[in-house]
């Protein structure tokens, strides 16, 4: 059964649905269109009449054989599927005894003499709570298996908050194929005059953000992990940005880990932060092991919420810590990440992405701009493959959960891959908190590995990710198959093979869709 919501639609609109509809291969569909009086009377309702599959049907009237359908497609009036759309979709149900599903699409614009022209493709992630949060990320197509996920009355919440509840029953399968484009009127008619106001709403309707479990609780305390070696003047601007601009300073308690310092800069500082209780320094004579650093600053502390915290970051939004609060609030986040941006304001880390190249993993939006990103996703809350440990948060009880950093096998560097990805494990999900702005001068302080010692310890303990992950160093769940796998994230298109695209559609299958998938192969 494809319902398609006509309610604020053009008559061409419902058209180019419907036309889409009678192409498909698969032709085992019955069509509602949901429409008011005026397009109910358009010419357009008289393919009622030649095919008696589709059925016009006012607003405010029961919607007949829904009860009846194990499987409904929800469609918007201008949404033209692709051939192969209700195919995919059937096959996606029987192979994985999915709840839910959704595709990709992209956004189309007819000429009557060059033809058709496709623009703008949204490339979805697998099923992420925080991504569909915001309605502007809703999926052109929706396939739901009434038999597990009832529908009641039009109108529905909005396809977002049926993703959010067909998830908490069972599989949500994601098909990474444009199997769907959004209509866009030629320039003539859409500088025509405009039409009169109709019904208003349509299946993409506002959704509420999902709710937090904070309201009427307290706010908890946050110990911040700040390793340093000297520096005290970038170390200042760290600490002190922190509790400018923090909404309760009073809640932070902030750990700093002293591995051996000379200057006498360095200590006249701690001293004075000790005495004025404004942090507490844990003296480390140690050769550097950024995971027992930080390990070891945890045993000291009892908040219940974490921030490791490198000393080369300025916060710049007001805040920020209620944002923490709020992010690492829902019982299935683990490790909450924020933007990073370089001193010229250009993204530094927005999320780590995996399976680029032949490499490890990668920052994304490295060298962009903020207000840049495919569907705006650098200035969204949205879920992540792992985040860097230059700002990683996390609840006290996940981090013991979990056994902390793993200080014998990545002493230095995917120390914070590591986590994340046993985190994940154990059915956490990582989150970008992207709201959250932070200066990073990257690695001021030990400076970048670019001697042969420093790349060949990097890549033995990449060998060692590799040894201990497998094929998961090469899986992302929010990074879309489409998009390339070369150079830098999102620099370009590509067409997955059909084992790509089976091997997401059984991935989004899984119980717990974001748990790494450990094997010996890559999948490249």
């Amino acid at each position: 059964m494809v319902l398609i919501d006509a309610r604020s639609a053009l008559p061409v609109e419902v058209r180019a649905t419907l036309s889409s509809l009678l192409d498909q291969v698969d032709d085992r569909w019955q069509a509602i269109v949901y429409a008011p009086a005026v397009i109910s009377s358009h010419s357009v309702a008289s393919l009622a009449a030649i095919d008696p599959r589709i059925r016009f049907v006012a607003v405010d009237t029961p919607l007949p054989g829904v009860a009846d359908a194990p499987h409904v497609l929800l469609v918007r009036a201008g949404d033209m599927l692709d051939r192969q759309a209700l195919a995919w979709f059937s096959f996606a149900a029987i192979r994985t005894d999915c709840v839910a599903a959704y595709c990709d699409h992209d956004r189309a614009v007819d000429d009557w003499r060059t033809g058709r022209t496709f623009m703008q493709p949204a490339f979805q992630p697998m099923y992420d709570p925080e991504w569909f949060s915001d309605t502007d990320n809703s999926p052109a197509l929706l396939f739901v298996v009434r038999t597990r996920l009832p529908l009641f009355d039009w109108p529905w919440g909005g396809s977002c908050q049926i993703l959010h509840e067909a998830a908490a029953i069972g599989a949500v399968v994601h098909l990474p194929l444009l199997l769907a484009s959004r209509k866009i009127l030629a320039a003539q008619a859409d500088q025509a005059l405009t039409d009169p106001p109709g019904p208003a709403t349509d299946l993409a309707d506002p959704t509420p953000a999902r709710d937090r479990q904070i309201a009427n609780q307290p706010p908890q305390a946050i110990q911040i992990i700040v390793q340093t070696r000297d520096e005290p003047a970038m170390l200042k601007a760290a600490v002190d940005t922190l509790r400018h601009r923090a909404a309760r300073a009073d809640l932070l308690e902030i750990t700093i880990v002293d591995n051996r310092s000379v200057e006498p800069a360095t200590a006249r500082l701690l001293d004075r932060w000790q005495r004025g209780k404004v942090a507490t320094t844990l003296p480390l004579d140690e050769p550097f092991n950024w995971s027992r650093a930080n390990n070891l600053g945890v045993e000291i502390g009892t908040a219940p919420l974490l921030l490791f915290l490198n000393n080369d970051t300025e916060m710049l939004s007001a805040g920020w810590d209620d944002m923490l609060r709020d992010a690492l609030s829902a019982d299935d986040v683990g490790i909450v990440g924020a933007t990073l941006l370089y001193p010229d304001h250009s993204i530094q880390h927005a999320g780590v992405v995996m399976g680029m190249g032949g490499g490890g993993p990668i920052h994304e939006g490295v060298g962009r701009r903020i207000e840049a990103g495919p569907g705006d996703r650098w200035r969204k809350p949205r879920s992540a493959a792992a985040v860097t440990g230059a700002f990683m948060a996390m609840r006290r009880s996940v981090f013991s959960e979990v056994g902390g950093f793993d200080a014998l096998q990545f002493a230095i560097a995917f120390n914070d891959i590591d986590l994340c990805l046993r985190v994940r494990t154990a059915g956490f999900r990582i989150v970008m908190a992207s709201q959250i702005l932070v200066i990073h001068h990257e690695s001021k302080t030990r400076g970048l590995n670019t001697t042969r010692s420093q790349v060949a310890w990097d890549l033995d303990e990449l060998g060692r990710m590799h040894d201990r992950w497998g094929s998961a160093l090469f899986d992302d769940p929010a990074y879309n198959p489409h998009w390339t796998h070369v150079g830098q994230p999102f620099d370009g298109y590509r067409i997955p093979t059909m084992q790509e695209v089976l091997h997401r559609i059984d991935l989004a299958a899984q119980p717990t869709p974001w748990i790494p998938v450990i094997g010996a192969e890559d999948p490249v």
